[in-house]
């Protein structure tokens, strides 16, 4: 039988912090903790450094900031000009709105390319816990004690 690990199921997140301290502080390093829900102060009970994640999104929106004014300032102002009305070709007020959808666009997509890179960074490259797929029976979940042992 392969060992696994500990597991536990606390009752409210404020254990399950005061447990990440006391874990942290017996010199484990590589634990981590689930909840369906995200919990306030979790990374740093648990001592881990801060996430790269806001730098993804940081330059998806420079990237996206850039790329949509680059796009419309040679679209309108040097590969096709029309002279409407005596405006200029290249209209500053008139680009925000594809601005702003650029820039949210490109955002979200690093952000998203940046939560996977994270994530299996974290990981060794896999995206999958083995510690869910240990099946429950119907008396263990009647009995609210699950039978912890991994299958074979």
């Amino acid at each position: 039988m392969k060992f696994y690990g500990y597991l536990c199921e606390v009752e409210n997140p404020y254990e399950i912090i005061k447990l990440s301290k006391k874990v942290r502080d017996a010199g484990y390093s590589n634990f981590d903790t689930y909840s369906p829900f995200p919990i306030h102060g979790i990374d740093k009970a648990m001592g881990l450094p801060a996430s790269i994640l806001p730098w993804f999104s940081l330059v998806g929106c420079f990237v996206g900031l850039t790329a949509a004014i680059a796009m419309q300032v040679w679209m309108n102002g040097i590969d096709y000009k029309i002279a409407l009305s005596g405006k200029p070709y290249i209209a500053f007020p008139a680009f925000i709105p594809v601005t702003f959808e650029l820039t949210i666009l490109f955002t979200a997509f690093f952000t998203v390319f940046g939560m996977s890179y994270s994530l299996k960074s974290r990981n060794n490259g896999s995206s999958y816990f083995e510690i869910f797929s240990i099946p429950l029976t119907p008396q263990d979940v009647k009995n609210s004690r699950p039978n912890l042992t991994p299958p074979i």
